[in-house]
C-alpha cells in the first residue's frame, strides 16, 4: 500500500471515531442511564451516549422522564421535556459540553436534580 493508500486509511479510521451519534431517551423495563434505554441511528461503540461527542436528547413533549444517571463525559444534553435526573449509588456526574433547556411550547418545564451532578465542561 502506498502513502496515499496509508493516508486515506488513517483519515477513515479517524473520521469514524469522531462521529457523534444522537441519543433520544425512550425508557423501557427501567430508566437506568446504562442500559438501551435510547433511540439513535448508526453503530454507536454502546446502545447509550458514553463517547466525548455524543448528544443525549430528552424531548418527548407528552411525558415526565425519569432517568438514573451514570458517570460519562459527552458533548450535550437536549431537554426539552420535564424530566427528573437521580443518581443511585455514589454521586454519578454527567459532564457536558452544552446543557440545553428548550421548552418547545409556552408550557413550563420542571428539571429536577437529586443524588447526582449534571455539570459542564
Amino acid at each position: 500500500m502506498g502513502r496515499r493508500g496509508v493516508v486515506a486509511v488513517l483519515a477513515a479510521l479517524t473520521a469514524a471515531t469522531c462521529w457523534a451519534t444522537s441519543f433520544k431517551f425512550s425508557p423501557g423495563d427501567n430508566n437506568d442511564w446504562n442500559d438501551c434505554n435510547w433511540k439513535y441511528v448508526g453503530s454507536p461503540p454502546e446502545c447509550y451516549p458514553s463517547q466525548s461527542a455524543d448528544v443525549a436528547r430528552f424531548i418527548d413533549t407528552t411525558a415526565t422522564f425519569t432517568c438514573n444517571l451514570a458517570t460519562h463525559t459527552i458533548e450535550r444534553i437536549e431537554v426539552q421535556t420535564n424530566t427528573d435526573f437521580v443518581g443511585t449509588g455514589g454521586t454519578p456526574t454527567v459532564t457536558v459540553n452544552t446543557l440545553q433547556l428548550d421548552s418547545p411550547t409556552n408550557a413550563s418545564m420542571l428539571i429536577t436534580v437529586s443524588g447526582g451532578r449534571i455539570q459542564t465542561n
